[in-house]
């Protein structure tokens, strides 16, 4: 979860995509208004705009209201283990300012967060604090961020702390509420039924890992059992099962990190079992999903348990084609041009075959870049990075770092059989012929590993425990080719004088930088790192010198596992262009975006009395979707997790399970 604060600070005021005159409103995205004192506003009907005029007899011309116009679709952003949501601010900057430039409308603008900065004093409870959204009037943002995590029970925690800090009985730390976003880092998983059952087991090459090989802010260690995980998938399928009863046409994008692009494909299963539609689009980055049965896994965690490569292709084509098979036709891409149905969904200079923007280092006010727009609804995008070194340890192996290959091994097909509209990128900083590798340059065969390049581009420390692919092996690099292309920046971030003397003496990006310990991950340190004596004083550090420390200028070697995620130019120049657009009522009214932002996040506190009554909406929810919420609502503040009825220990059909155990005893899928 680490990241610098400079990543974000001011980002909006560098991007000049808000600064462009604004475009013409179409006529429709102005209403009339009577603004008397007899009028009443119903409550079915939210207010979208106000204004004030005088009343007068015989009024020579009326008095426009400007309202805001609807938005083009939901994006649901889905975090990974062990984070709060770190990326959502530059996810969040970025969509908007693509989606403007893509659509042609200045409006768009993200929400506010509590960004941590380098000089921040260290507080008491920095969970409660940071990365936290903001509500503010600005915004005005089709993005829903979700938030998801483990809570411990009572016996679950351990009866001293640690350094002032809350520590379950495996010396995992926990927030001021007993209380992890994400769960526990060591407890991620490479498939999805782990995401049911079973948890992180310790040992003696775990104890090795966590002491000699993992940095000061990761613990690796036991860790509890993950149906959190599972709680998450079906909170998700709850959250689009609402969006899609405010109107069935919604359009929905997934935009998944790490683990939480298993989230995501799990939610699928539960909408299926429960028969919904399927979000529109996903777009999974950096994911851990593995194809291949790792040694170093199955010697140290699963046994004769692991799931089969078999089961984890059966499982994500099935999962894939849910998305893919039959993408949902409405509204028309026609109906964003059409004025009197859009409500400025789309500026005059984007139609449903072709938008203009400006250059990459071009005036924001010439659009001179035409590219070809897209129906993405029924599309599944793979972004994999092969610099990730935390999806590409051996113990992992996920596409998020080695990419989906046309045929595992030279063998089982498996690109062919996700269908044509799964898509993948290649986002990396290696050369070909050459020249930068630019994220939508035209489609074809990407060599991962040239003769004379490393696995991975760093030292034989800082690469220890990770896959490599072979010398020759190439990905398709199937993507949309986009205009403009992008070359990516994956050391955002880096701005200590060490990664400046390694930027230095590569010569180029082809090294391994830091990043900044943050406030949030301080707090591990002190855990994990501990506390250290003062010779001058003749005493040790108090806890919180020790985070003050840490986060105020301490760092540890990047992984590149939020690389993708972290920049919100590559949101702008790609993202944006791959999310699906079409409509979002729920989030043109804003007592149900309001709504729908509460329910997303697993830490709102929806007590009957207090909270529920502040939200306009909740009498409306679907029941089913309300049992939800409520039952989320009792983890977090009681740790009872909801019982088997709601969350099953067994996945939903379509996700399949195989264990070697079951493959050796003669099952058959």
């Amino acid at each position: 979860m680490v990241v610098s604060s400079r990543v974000f600070l001011m980002q909006r005021e560098k991007l000049n995509c808000w600064k462009k005159p604004a475009c013409r409103l179409p006529k429709s995205a102005y209403c009339l208004r009577k603004t008397n004192n007899m009028t009443t506003e119903s409550p079915e009907v939210p207010s979208i705009g106000s204004s004030s005029a005088l009343l007068m007899p015989n009024r020579y011309k009326n008095h426009p209201v400007q309202t805001r116009r609807n938005m083009p679709g939901v994006v649901i952003l889905v975090h990974g283990v062990n984070d709060v949501g770190v990326s959502y601010s530059a996810q969040d900057i970025g969509l908007c300012a693509g989606l403007n430039e893509r659509l042609d409308r200045p409006d768009l603008f993200p929400n506010d967060f509590r960004i941590p900065k380098d000089d921040d004093k260290a507080v008491e409870d920095p969970d409660a604090i940071y990365y936290r959204r903001i509500k503010s009037d600005k915004t005005n943002s089709p993005v829903i961020h979700f938030h998801w995590g483990y809570k411990a029970t009572d016996k679950e925690l351990a009866k001293e702390k640690i350094n002032e800090q809350v520590v379950d009985k495996f010396g995992n730390r926990l927030d001021k509420q007993n209380a992890r976003g994400g769960g526990m880092f060591s407890n991620a998983t490479s498939n999805i039924p782990e995401m049911f059952y079973g948890a992180f087991k310790g040992g003696f090459l775990v104890w090795l890992t966590n002491n000699l090989i993992a940095d000061k802010i990761h613990i690796v260690t036991r860790a509890p059992d993950r149906h959190y995980m599972a709680l998450a998938a079906k909170r998700l399928a709850a959250l689009i099962t609402q969006i899609r009863a405010v109107d069935p046409n919604e359009t929905v994008t997934l935009v998944g990190h790490s683990q939480g692009c298993l989230v995501a494909l799990a939610a699928q299963a539960f909408l299926k079992e429960a028969g919904k539609r399927s979000a529109d689009c996903l777009i999974m980055c950096h994911p851990p999903y593995g194809l291949h049965e790792p040694w170093l896994d199955r010697a140290t965690q699963t046994g004769d348990e692991q799931e089969t490569t078999k089961a984890r292709i059966e499982t994500l084509v099935k999962l894939v084609g849910l998305i893919t098979k039959n993408p949902h036709p409405l509204p028309p891409l026609q109906e964003l041009k059409d004025t009197d149905s859009s409500l400025g969904r789309a500026g005059d200079a984007w139609s449903p075959t072709q938008g203009k923007r400006a250059s990459v280092n071009g005036d924001a006010h010439v659009l001179d870049q035409v590219f070809f727009e897209r129906d993405n609804r029924g599309k599944v995008y793979l972004y994999f990075c092969p610099h990730d070194m935390t999806v590409g340890l051996a113990n992992v192996q996920g596409i998020g770092t080695l990419g989906v290959p046309d045929k595992l091994e030279g063998k089982e097909p498996v690109l062919e059989r996700l269908g044509p509209r799964f898509l993948q990128r290649v986002w990396t900083w290696r050369k070909r012929d050459g020249k930068p590798v630019a994220v939508g340059a035209a489609p074809g065969p990407f060599v991962m590993r040239i003769k004379g390049e490393a696995a991975y581009d760093g030292g034989m420390f800082e690469t220890a425990g990770r896959t490599g692919l072979q010398v020759g092996e190439t990905r398709s690099n199937n993507g949309e080719a986009l205009n403009p292309p992008w070359v990516p920046d994956l050391h955002q971030g880096e701005d200590d004088e060490e990664s400046k003397e390694k930027a230095a003496k590569a010569g180029g990006p082809a090294h391994i930088g830091n990043l900044r310990i943050d406030p949030i991950d301080a707090c591990d340190a002190v855990v994990k790192a501990g506390v250290k004596y003062l010779p001058e004083e003749k005493r040790k550090e108090t806890p919180t010198e020790a985070r003050q420390r840490y986060q105020g200028g301490e760092a540890v070697p990047n992984s590149y596992h939020s690389s993708v995620v972290g920049n919100f130019e590559h949101h702008r120049w790609v993202t944006a262009m791959d999310v699906a657009i079409g409509q979002a009522k729920c989030m043109d009214d804003p007592d149900w975006r309001d709504l729908l932002l509460a329910m997303a996040d697993w830490r709102t506190m929806f007590d009957p009395a207090r909270n529920v009554p502040t939200f306009k909406k909740y009498s409306n929810l679907e029941e089913d979707v309300r049992k939800v919420l409520e039952a989320n609502y009792r983890y977090y503040k009681e740790a009872i997790f909801p019982d088997e009825t709601m969350v099953p220990r067994t996945p939903p059909s379509p996700i399949v399970s195989e264990t070697r155990a079951a493959r050796a005893a003669g099952s058959k899928l």
